[in-house]
């Protein structure tokens, strides 16, 4: 059933409404009816987020995303390409180097394109969806004290601890990585393209006789010293 309703708008925005209607062709009545239908969903959606949400004993609201973070770390642990992954990485790295993670050292190191492990061009906007439990954040994993200290947020840090092993291990192009069972070392990166697909040139070292040679980057992992195990050189 229709019911009518008299509205009282400003002359000018009204001007401009029925503007915008005979541009897209549509009728008075369907646009009023579908901004309520918006108006009122949202509406109701708050109230609800409002009813089912706590506040902790820290002040926190927790709703729906409340945490979000927590059952995501798991997952980011062993995805070393993604993001997170790399911000929570450096971080780690830092907590060992220094007591105190200070932000600017955290921009600092994922701003560093020499620490390519944790390279993140864009890592402001996303350590900013790193502080905040929403819709389309990544999940609240970090707070910042009023000195600039860069802490864990406490209702994840017990997650965290428990895959710091996995965000810190070492991957076949990190620098000091030892490849199984030949015992060949990674000792730098270089800017040069390797002679594999999509491949950069690393030098690796024998730690058994102590030989430097090149290799690309996608066979460190199994790379033999051409000095002492009859290893191929790299590109062949």
């Amino acid at each position: 059933m229709k019911k009518e309703i008299v509205l009282n708008v400003d002359e000018d925005i009204l001007l401009r409404f029925n503007m915008a209607l005979q541009l897209n062709n549509e009728k008075f009545d369907d646009v009023c009816e579908l901004f309520m239908k918006k108006y009122f969903l949202k509406s109701f959606s708050k109230e609800t987020i409002n009813f089912n949400s706590k506040t902790d004993d820290k002040g926190y609201v927790q709703d729906s995303y409340y945490g979000k973070a927590k059952n995501k770390i798991g997952k980011w642990a062993n995805k070393p390409k993604i993001i997170c992954y790399k911000i929570l990485r450096a971080y780690l790295q830092l907590s060992a180097e220094s007591e105190n993670v200070m932000y600017e050292d955290l921009e600092k190191r994922c701003g560093d394109a020499e620490h390519y492990d944790v390279f993140v061009p864009t890592f402001r906007s996303n350590f900013e969806q790193m502080k905040i439990d929403a819709e389309k954040s990544h999940g609240k994993v970090f707070v910042i004290d009023e000195n600039n200290v860069v802490l864990l947020w406490d209702y994840i840090a017990d997650e965290v601890e428990k895959y710091k092993n996995d965000f810190l291990r070492l991957h076949s192009t990190d620098i000091g990585y030892i490849n199984e069972p030949h015992k060949q070392e990674v000792i730098r990166r270089t800017d040069e393209k390797g002679t594999d697909h999509c491949s950069v040139k690393y030098i690796m070292r024998c730690t058994l006789c102590n030989y430097e040679y090149p290799a690309n980057s996608t066979d460190l992992f199994q790379k033999k010293c051409p000095n002492c195990q009859d290893g191929e050189p790299m590109g062949e």
